[in-house]
């Protein structure tokens, strides 16, 4: 049974989404909506409401409902689908991408943590778009690839106004010799060294030290990458941080 306190939406917005939800089922005659559509109709109702979260955990999904974790998966990338396109979809990945966790592994891993399905459908796409491949072999929800993948996901998936920025700022002699850059290379492509280059120098510190806070502390460096503020601040604290690498 549904409690009534999980409801958050306003009376009146309760109201338009029962008006919404009878008259997409009386279409064209009542009774004739399938039943996989009237599901995903009623769940994506209980997510404006404020049941379900807009972007739940499927064990979420599965203890309220008391569904199977396919039924669970299945609802939230279908109310997902509907509700999404490419531009709010490119918004949710970045804020994934702002973070990551760095694996201590031999082969210099990023991972990102989604339960969104649709999500990471649209992650993947894109990163074979950009020619490259992800392991989530072992568990679906965790997203593991390479540095440079991270590297080329991270920057095309900025707002045009940012990777403008970050452009401007990066185009010093000192810079482009610093990640590699040359004369010959294209915007994505100066973009994509100079992200791979600062997140594999965030990476050496991330088990430097083991705490919350020095976590905040390296996902405020890529947050900053993704707003377009200076890279030299990100530089300045990896430079600053530089000793934790020689203890």
């Amino acid at each position: 049974m549904i409690n009534a306190e999980l409801i958050t939406a306003e009376s009146n917005k309760q109201k338009d989404l029962l008006i919404s939800f009878l008259n997409a089922y009386s279409s064209p005659s009542f009774g004739s909506m399938s039943k996989r559509d009237t599901d995903v109709a009623l769940f994506s109702m209980m997510q404006e409401l404020g049941i379900i979260k807009m972007n739940p955990q499927i064990y979420e999904v599965v203890s309220l409902l008391h569904v199977t974790s396919s039924k669970a998966r299945n609802l939230i990338y279908e109310a997902s689908l509907r509700r999404n396109n490419e531009n709010t979809l490119n918004r949710a990945l970045l804020d994934h991408l702002q973070a990551p966790r760095f694996l201590a592994t031999s082969d210099k891993m990023i991972a990102l943590e989604i339960d969104d399905p649709l999500l990471i459908d649209h992650l993947r796409f894109k990163l074979r778009n950009l020619n490259h491949i992800t392991d989530g072999s072992f568990n679906p929800g965790l997203v593991k690839m390479s540095y440079e993948a991270y590297a080329s996901l991270f920057g095309d998936t900025l707002p045009l106004e940012v990777k403008d920025r970050l452009l401007n700022d990066i185009d010093t002699e000192e810079l482009k010799q610093k990640f590699g850059i040359s004369n010959e290379d294209n915007s994505p492509s100066r973009i994509r060294k100079c992200i791979t280059w600062t997140f594999k120098e965030i990476g050496k510190l991330a088990f430097k030290k083991e705490s919350e806070h020095w976590m905040q502390e390296l996902h405020t460096q890529v947050q900053t990458l993704a707003t377009g503020e200076n890279i030299h601040n990100v530089l300045n604290w990896i430079q600053e941080n530089a000793h934790l690498l020689i203890q």
